[in-house]
Order: structure tokens, then C-alpha cells, then sequence
């Protein structure tokens, strides 16, 4: 389970797991929004970006503050351009320099697509399977240089299955206490693209969370 200073990391390795300390899953889908034939380019996404952590809340009676980890200080630089050879499909790339000195490469590709107003991204939860869901995320720019991304809001898409409005499956952590609501260990979407596609038209403003789950800026010079 990632810490909330570890999530700079989640974008370069595809969201390997999308959950943080406390938290509940974040919605997948079993199909993405577009695919390799159907893809949309984002001109205004090709570049170079840094991941921008948000600030801590202020502790009372701090004595001193903690010194930031490494990964905190500087959060992997990383690049998104077109896939090459898959004109209409987003490659990114992003170094990272492990514990042995050598350097890791991350190449992942995700699909674009546009609905109305909405920039979207269908990424693989897992690049490296076949079988992998996706995760469908909404980005917006704020400006040239700096983008807010959000992910699905897993209260709103888990009401939707319950109700049979999205197909789909949620399941929860089993609790010793009535009481206390079980916490949502996996919402998986398993609707058509075009089912999807639909549900998204009708609860443009409510599908995604309102708070960004955290935000690029263009690096300096790019």
C-alpha cells in the first residue's frame, strides 16, 4: 500500500497500485475509452513534466520540521510523447535511479479521449498484462503549463453499480463491526467502452472527484 509521498512515483510505474495509507480503492474499468485505432492525440500534452506534490497540513507544536525523503525533494521528471510507430497512442517515459546506481526506465502507453469538454486517459493498471483493467482518469489545464488529474470518484461509480446504472463490481473488506461501513477493497467497472462512454456524457460533472488527485507542471524551459 503506497503512502501519500510515494503516489509521485505512481504516474511513471502506470499506477501500479492506486491506494494510499487509509484510503479506499480507486475505480478501474475492465475496457478503455478509446484504443489504439481510436486514440486521441493531446498536442497540448506532449512535453516534459513534473509531478508537484501537494503541501503537508501544519502540525501543531512542531519542534522542528522533518527533513523531506529524497523522492519528495525531487519527484521524477518525465516525458509524454506519441508511441512510436501508434501515431495515435501516448508513450511515457520516466527515469528513476535505484538502489543498485542503475537507471530504470518506465515506458508505458495510454490511450486519449475526448468527451465534450473532457480530456481523458485510459492507462493500464499494470502495463506489462495483457488482461490488466484500465484506469480512466480526467484531466484539466488550469493553464499552458500547469494540469490537474483526477481520478474516478469511487462513491459516485460504486452508487451507479448498486443501482444497475454501470455494470460493474465492488468489493468490500469484511468488518467485525456492524456499525462500521466496510471499506471498498476493489471497484471494478465492467461496462462496454461504449456503455462507459455513455454513463460519462450523462454524470459529466459528477463522475470524477472534485479534488485533484495531484497536478503536473511543465518543466522549466520545455
Amino acid at each position: 500500500m503506497l503512502s501519500r509521498p510515494r503516489l509521485i512515483y505512481v504516474f511513471s510505474l502506470a499506477f501500479a497500485s492506486l491506494l494510499v495509507a487509509g484510503c479506499e480503492a480507486i475505480p478501474v474499468a475492465q475496457h478503455p475509452l478509446s484504443d489504439e485505432a481510436t486514440s486521441q492525440i493531446d498536442e497540448e500534452l506532449l512535453g516534459m513534466w513534473d509531478v508537484i506534490a501537494e503541501p503537508e497540513e501544519p502540525k501543531e507544536k512542531a519542534e522542528k520540521p522533518a527533513e523531506p525523503a529524497a523522492d519528495e525533494e525531487h519527484p521524477p521528471r518525465f516525458a509524454i510523447g506519441r508511441l512510436a510507430g501508434k501515431e495515435l497512442v501516448h508513450e511515457m517515459v520516466a527515469l528513476q535511479l535505484n538502489d543498485g546506481g542503475s537507471i530504470d526506465v518506465q515506458r508505458i502507453s495510454f490511450y486519449g479521449t475526448r468527451i465534450g469538454e473532457q480530456r481523458l486517459v485510459s492507462m493500464k493498471v499494470d502495463p506489462n498484462s495483457d488482461a490488466a483493467d484500465y484506469l480512466i482518469l480526467r484531466y484539466t489545464f488550469v493553464n499552458a503549463n500547469r494540469v490537474l488529474v483526477h481520478a474516478l470518484d469511487r462513491d459516485f461509480i460504486t452508487a451507479a453499480i448498486g443501482r444497475g446504472e454501470l455494470k460493474g463490481v465492488v468489493k468490500k473488506a469484511a468488518t467485525a463491526d456492524p456499525n462500521v461501513e466496510p471499506r471498498k477493497q476493489s471497484i471494478r467497472i465492467t461496462a462496454s467502452a461504449k456503455e462507459l462512454h455513455e454513463f460519462l456524457v450523462k454524470h459529466e460533472k459528477k463522475a470524477f472527484q472534485v479534488k485533484a488527485f495531484y497536478r503536473l507542471q511543465r518543466a522549466a524551459g520545455n
